[in-house]
């Protein structure tokens, strides 16, 4: 039997209105409201929001997976104790990233630099995203006998792409 699971949180919102104070033109908003909240923060912790909202999403697989409750402090907390040189990784890759993509990133990481094949690599697992996917993805969750069903719908508006998503879990046993 399929069911329907709400998974909710504030740790869900917390990425959800960093990304659209990144990218307020995608959901409506005036760029020079978001600027000013933004420039509430600090020089240093704004330019790294900046660069890091420039390329992340919302992180489902990664908030699906944390403990309850799932708010925003136990995600500061989960990435504080994470090292930092998996955070990214962390936030960035599911059980649906390809293993090559997986791969080059951490060989990227190690070299501490990129070369013609690695971006390539890049280019290739990228491209797609302008267009939606043709069949949803399945994924397996931590809990035995669930398979997670994450269907993302990419639709481009002003060239700009727009993820929806919607999570269903299905009991296998």
């Amino acid at each position: 039997m399929t069911q329907i699971l709400w998974d909710s949180g504030t740790a869900y919102e917390l990425f959800a209105s960093l990304v659209v104070l990144h990218r307020p033109t995608v959901f409506g908003l005036r760029p020079a409201w978001a600027a000013g909240v933004r420039s509430r923060l600090p020089q240093a912790q704004r330019n790294f929001l900046e660069r890091t909202f420039s390329f992340l999403d919302v992180p489902l697989a990664w908030l699906h997976n944390l403990p309850e409750p799932k708010d925003a402090s136990g995600v500061i907390q989960e990435l504080s104790d994470l090292p930092a040189a998996e955070r990214l990784a962390a936030l960035q890759f599911n059980a649906n990233t390809p293993p090559e993509l997986l791969a080059t990133c951490r060989a990227i990481a190690v070299k501490g630099t990129w070369d013609v094949d690695d971006q390539e690599v890049l280019r290739a697992t990228f491209h797609h995203e302008s267009s939606p996917p043709k069949t949803p993805c399945w994924t397996t969750c931590a809990a035995p006998g669930l398979t997670h069903w994450h269907l993302v719908r990419i639709s481009c508006r002003r060239s700009k792409p727009i993820m929806r998503s919607f999570s269903v879990r299905k009991n296998c046993a």
